[in-house]
């Protein structure tokens, strides 16, 4: 009889199994989205690089790159030399341990580098207030 019971319980199981879908989904089976930017206000020099490479702040909102490097860098509007697409984005030397502060005044996209190592880049996206 104990027996039957366990038979019968073990097949209702699976029954009902088989009746409920699970699914775990893992964030690597969604698809990279190369656009995606972290909202955050806060970039670091760090080892040559620049974390996060690309940030999204609102208008009238301020990043903040600190250097966490023992090199002192300045930090550059887009495009190298000019510097024309955000000429006041232009830092004295950070040296380690210190930031810069920039308040946006437009939206757009805006590409900046280390003036010491033009391919070391970053990326800020300013939206409007109400997105």
């Amino acid at each position: 009889m104990k027996f039957l019971k366990i038979i019968i319980i073990t097949i209702s199981l699976l029954i009902l199994g088989g009746c409920v879908r699970f699914e775990v989904k893992s964030v690597r089976d969604e698809p990279m989205n190369e656009t995606y930017v972290r909202k955050t206000n806060a970039m670091e020099i760090r080892n040559g690089t620049i974390t996060p490479d690309k940030i999204q702040l609102k208008l009238g909102e301020s990043v903040t790159i600190t250097n966490r490097d023992k090199s002192p860098y300045i930090v550059a509007s887009d495009p190298h030399e000019t510097h024309s697409d955000l000429p006041d984005f232009y830092s004295n030397e950070i040296f380690f341990g210190q930031s810069y502060s920039y308040t946006f005044k437009k939206e757009g996209y805006f590409g900046f580098h280390l003036e010491q190592n033009p391919s070391i880049r970053g990326l800020i996206v300013v939206i409007s207030p109400q997105e």
